[in-house]
């Protein structure tokens, strides 16, 4: 108690990090155990006394190069290590000379104790970065691998995941990061990992999110999928395609067309292709709203469709069909530059410009048969919303079509216009072929008049009962 060296180094260690500092290059300069062991004390008794990361790595490479006995440098590496100040997170190099020490002294299980009270601490893993506990996973799964009592990963990382409130930083490193965790441990190791970072990329979107962020998280889940087919992806396709619908229909990456205009192009059309096959009816309107919202927009998504050959007319197809005919072209994204046959230009956005564009890129692209064996023109008739417009530009490109029974609902294009109010639309449609209000249609292949299946079940509704009579008084006249 009076000895004014011992008050002093006591006094310095009451300073925090900044003192201990100090004291740990004095320990390192002179070789000096007495004073390691008066600072080990300190850390011991007094919660003021605290070590910093450079000051923790420091000690412990110093503890690796002593001859001390081994018992002393293991007493000395737990009592460091526990003493890491709570507001700081070890980095990738302490934690690698943890685990140095750890296999040259062979103390994992002494060190376990220390170890698990770091990571388990509140206030040194509140509200961190996602980095910190892929950093985190990487140095338990080592960890583990010593002759040790096995740490949770679920316990010390995984939860801790959960409850983060972070956004992320960068989602490029959080990439590079997976991806290391996986060559290095293993991916049935880290498949719990990997869905947690998936989800948390989900749940911690922020609204000003970049289109890079975005495409990375895209990158993340398309890697995950070709090389390793976990089987927690399919809700992870979900939640993305649903939410970057949303994303770019808000305009909050507004600059996906430029992305798609860049040597990226691949995996854009990858994402949207994502949204009509994992998305909801709701992200459907949305891609098709951020389509049809600019000429820039559609523009951009069909010069980049046009230049990938590989299947870029079925996904030009599926996307005409399950977003973009629904929709209107508007909005200050759009000139009127467009004329009509007169060379005139008309006195506002035509409805169907967005289509328009999609039809010239793509020649014979209405005469198509999907999956399910609709054409387009099923599509446009099949939603009240469709502009008078864009039913006619269909049905002119590919006039057929109006006598094409649709093998989803079982009745004819202009039955479904006529079920969904589109009285213009109806009779247009029943214009291409009239013999259709009498109950009989002309088989394009035999000539042969034939009775309609759905002729029964679409005239005697409601709906058509006005329309019907109109169109026998014009067949009449």
């Amino acid at each position: 108690a009076y000895d004014s060296n011992y008050r002093d180094v006591e006094f310095e260690c009451l300073k925090g990090e900044a003192g201990t500092s100090k004291i740990a290059a004095s320990i390192v300069s002179f070789r000096d155990y007495g004073l390691f062991e008066r600072l080990a004390t300190m850390l011991e008794s007094k919660h003021k006394c605290v070590l910093n990361t450079n000051s923790c790595q420091v000690l412990l490479e110093f503890l690796l190069r002593s001859r001390v006995a081994r018992a002393k440098r293991i007493s000395f590496s737990t009592k460091v290590v526990a003493g890491l100040s709570l507001t700081a997170e070890p980095n990738e190099i302490l934690y690698s000379t943890i685990l140095t020490v750890c296999g040259k002294l062979g103390c994992a299980a002494q060190m376990a104790s220390c170890i698990s009270l770091l990571l388990q601490n509140s206030k040194r893993k509140k509200d961190r970065d996602l980095s910190v506990f892929l950093l985190r996973a990487d140095f338990l799964l080592k960890f583990n691998r010593l002759d040790s009592p096995s740490l949770s990963l679920q316990t010390l990382v995984i939860d801790d995941m959960k409850s983060s409130k972070r956004t992320v930083d960068s989602t490029c490193t959080i990439n590079e990061l997976i991806c290391a965790l996986i060559s290095n441990h293993g991916a049935h190791a880290v498949a719990a990992v990997v869905r947690e970072t998936l989800s948390f990329l989900s749940r911690h979107h922020s609204s000003n999110i970049s289109v890079v962020a975005i495409m990375d998280r895209a990158s993340l889940i398309s890697k995950m999928n070709e090389e390793h087919s976990f089987a927690f992806l399919a809700d992870s396709f979900n939640r993305f395609a649903n939410e970057f619908s949303s994303m770019i229909r808000g305009m909050l990456v507004p600059s996906f067309a430029t992305y798609l205009a860049g040597e990226n192009k691949r995996l854009g059309l990858k994402a949207i292709s994502w949204v009509l096959e994992h998305g909801n009816d709701r992200a459907f309107d949305n891609l098709g709203k951020w389509i049809a919202g600019s000429e820039n927009e559609t523009r951009s998504l069909v010069t980049a469709l046009s230049s990938e050959s590989e299947a870029s007319g079925t996904l030009a197809l599926s996307i005409l069909n399950k977003c973009a005919v629904q929709q209107r072209s508007e909005g200050y994204g759009w000139s009127t530059t467009f004329e009509d046959a007169l060379g005139r230009s008309p006195p506002s956005v035509p409805p169907s410009l967005h289509t328009r564009i999609f039809l010239a890129e793509f020649p014979g692209i209405t005469s198509k048969r999907d999956s399910v064996g609709r054409v387009t023109l099923h599509y446009a008739v099949d939603n009240e919303e469709t502009p008078f417009d864009t039913i006619h530009r269909v049905l002119e490109s590919f006039p057929r079509a109006a006598s094409i029974l649709d093998p989803v609902t079982k009745l004819y294009p202009f039955m479904q216009a006529g079920m969904n109010s589109q009285v213009d639309a109806t009779f247009s449609l029943l214009l291409e072929n009239p013999s259709l209000v009498t109950g009989v249609h002309c088989n394009q292949t035999t000539n042969k008049r034939k009775r309609s299946p759905s002729m029964d079940f679409g005239f005697r509704s409601a709906p058509f009962a006005r329309i019907r009579h109109d169109l026998q008084s014009c067949i009449v006249q």
